[in-house]
């Protein structure tokens, strides 16, 4: 026999040999009862449990307590860029929020180059960062805001724990002036007629055609002393009107009946009074075009929306459209009559700006509605 064969014959008995001893105890293993088979234990027993990531897209609408709800706003600030300024505003919001409140809806004036839709991208980081709830959210870009390079205003709704508005709210449609002092002062009749003080208001947003020509709008505007009051430039060049300013108000008795509309005329009421005990905040949805479906798409969506919470448009007691083509008006409100129906005009302010969070948009819609019962 050669070496090679020997090699061969050597090879081949080993194998066999070693199948047998591997039989020999695959078969002592099933011959054992199952309480004697080893236990192998490995370094990960279970499957970890499976964490969704955060939502990033803010809700768009909520559902509130109209006697918890409070109004403020953080103050403007210069330092940095939009996403640095909007970061700092939105941590603020939340530091503020956590003394016994719940952040419902931001809306947010951004002015200078950025991208405006850099706000709800840093909502959806912030807020989850800071284990909040996202609140809705309306982002509009400005002419302007007064103060030398700040980028963005934001204004917040807040539900409290404790009730702060035992008889209800009050929405004020925008009064408009040929001066910021003569829009304050229309604010001021509005609310006298519906049995308010000046003191009663919880926030007021002015809107110009021109922070420069508004001079210091503190001093026509001190007379809210209870507010939250803001001022924006609309758009960068000047457009009317002059100036206007609209309120939201906390009544000093139960509105009878509980949702009362003042003065509706020409599509909208001057003032619609809340003492419902609940009521949906929606975000911004946006029209991207000036034919009737364009604005049928968006105010579709904000039915939906809407629905979530038992209402819709019958049901709104007050519009803001902010819109950068004056095309788009008639649309818009032949649309809000459409879906409405015979329902009363809600407390609207209809104003020109500079943009919206989208390129292709032509109209922004946001709404407050009170839900059925």
């Amino acid at each position: 026999m050669t070496p090679q064969h020997f090699r061969r014959v050597f090879l081949l008995v080993l194998c066999v040999a070693s199948y047998g001893a591997f039989a020999q105890g695959s078969d002592k293993k099933k011959n054992k009862a199952y309480s004697e088979l080893p236990i192998v234990q490995t370094k990960d027993q279970g499957i970890p449990n499976q964490v969704l990531p955060p939502e990033k897209d803010p809700p768009p609408a909520v559902l509130a307590d109209t006697n918890r709800l409070v109004f403020s706003l953080v103050p403007l600030s210069a330092k940095g860029l939009l996403s640095q300024q909007t970061r700092e505003a939105m941590r603020a919001a939340i530091r503020a929020a956590n003394h016994g409140t719940t952040i419902m809806k931001l809306r947010a004036f951004v002015a200078g180059s950025g991208d405006v839709r850099r706000v709800q991208d840093l909502e959806g980081e912030v807020f989850p960062d800071k284990h909040q709830p996202l609140p809705a959210l309306s982002v509009i870009q400005a002419g302007a805001l007064p103060l030398q390079g700040a980028q963005i205003w934001l204004e917040v709704i807040s539900q409290s724990d404790r009730e702060v508005n035992p008889h209800g709210l009050g929405f004020f449609s925008a009064q408009t002036g040929t001066s910021i002092a003569e829009a304050g002062s229309a604010l001021s009749a509005a609310l006298a007629k519906a049995g308010l003080q000046d003191s009663d208001a919880v926030r007021v947003t002015c809107y110009v055609n021109s922070l420069d020509s508004a001079g210091d709008w503190h001093a026509p505007l001190a007379r809210f002393t209870s507010a939250a009051v803001d001022v924006v430039q609309m758009m960068r060049e000047p457009v009317g009107p002059a100036a206007a300013c609209d309120a939201v108000a906390r009544l000093n008795a139960d509105a009878s009946p509980a949702v009362r509309y003042l003065d509706p005329a020409g599509g909208r009421s001057s003032a619609v009074l809340v003492s419902a005990p609940k009521i949906v905040l929606s975000g911004l949805q946006m029209a991207f075009g000036s034919q009737l479906d364009d604005v049928r798409d968006s105010y579709g969506r904000l039915n939906k929306a809407l629905a979530v919470f038992h209402a819709g448009f019958e049901d709104v007691v007050i519009l803001d459209n902010y819109f950068l083509y004056s095309s788009t008006i008639k649309p818009a409100e032949a649309v809000r009559e459409e879906l409405s129906g015979k329902a009363q005009p809600p407390a609207a302010t209809r104003l020109p700006f500079e943009g919206l969070p989208s390129l292709d948009a032509t109209l922004g819609v946001e709404v407050a509605a009170v839900p059925r019962s």
